[in-house]
């Protein structure tokens, strides 16, 4: 199967216990090799350097890369404190072009920009151009201040053809104000919140929960960007939220468990498999 993953690859400057590492990320490499670990065929849509060391990791990781040479790589420097993060914009990249059609369709897609690289019209083409699409809207919601200090700002966004969603709680006020879950949910099939440690799932009128149980936090970075992609992977392989919900969770807890930063955290297909096998016993439900 395969899943066409639309967003960026970035060089981020993490600063964890007060020490910084430049990395290459980005969820163009977090969603992608996540993809590919769980058995995934993948194309990126993304503009990425030809010579540069993140074209190099998704090709020997067996990623299809589609979209121009990059002119401006997006950089970032994120402060990770706890289990908060602080996100300046140090450069913005390029627009990816995307006007669908041309080809085999694949079984599901990826959405979830960066910074602004995912135009209007992009993404209405590459919602029908897929029956399956999961959507983490961060990017349509970031706004970088003088500082390049990274904020959300409330913003429309049309949830038609959207078939999962993931937000946070700063996301889902940005998207939904006092509506919350349930507005989504009526639009939305799969609507997952995350509120640090703490899951849940709206998916078929119930409410599934869980939470992880790393009680030490290092670098999240691309956490979210595995969870969506584990998400998405399994619900096109097995149609069945509940083992995706898990699996999702598993890929979180997983990268979270090996205490690595960067792209070196992204687990196994075993290790994730291992931790969906856990929550899958460990859920709540009830009614939504």
């Amino acid at each position: 199967m395969r899943v066409a993953v639309f967003t960026s690859c970035t060089t981020d400057e993490i600063t964890v216990g007060g020490k910084t590492q430049a990395v290459v990320g980005g969820p163009g490499l977090y969603s992608s090799i996540m993809a590919r670990n769980l058995r995934m065929d993948v194309t990126l849509h993304a503009a990425i350097d030809p010579e540069s060391e993140a074209r190099s990791i998704l090709e020997d990781a067996g990623v299809e890369v589609v979209g121009g040479d990059a002119e401006a790589p997006m950089r970032f420097a994120i402060d990770v404190r706890g289990g908060e993060r602080t996100v300046r914009l140090l450069s913005q990249g390029d627009a990816i072009e995307y006007s669908g059609g041309g080809g085999a369709r694949p079984d599901g897609a990826i959405v979830t920009p960066v910074y602004g690289e995912i135009r209007p019209e992009t993404f209405e083409a590459i919602k029908s151009d897929s029956d399956f699409v999961f959507l983490d809207p961060q990017g349509f919601l970031r706004r970088a201040g003088g500082d390049g200090r990274i904020t959300l700002e409330r913003t429309k966004i049309s949830m038609e053809g959207i078939s999962a969603i993931k937000v946070d709680d700063d996301e889902l006020g940005a998207i939904a104000g006092d509506g919350g879950t349930g507005a989504l949910a009526r639009s939305v099939e799969h609507v997952l919140h995350t509120a640090g440690r703490r899951i849940r799932m709206i998916s078929g009128g119930r409410e599934y929960r869980l939470e992880l149980p790393n009680r030490t936090i290092g670098d999240t970075t691309g956490v979210g960007d595995m969870f969506s992609s584990a998400f998405c992977c399994t619900m096109l392989r097995e149609r069945d939220s509940l083992w995706a919900f898990c699996f999702a969770c598993g890929a979180a807890h997983a990268a979270l468990d090996t205490r690595r930063t960067g792209i070196a955290k992204i687990p196994s297909r075993r290790d994730v498999e291992t931790s969906a096998a856990y929550f899958y016993n460990t859920v709540e439900f009830g009614s939504a």
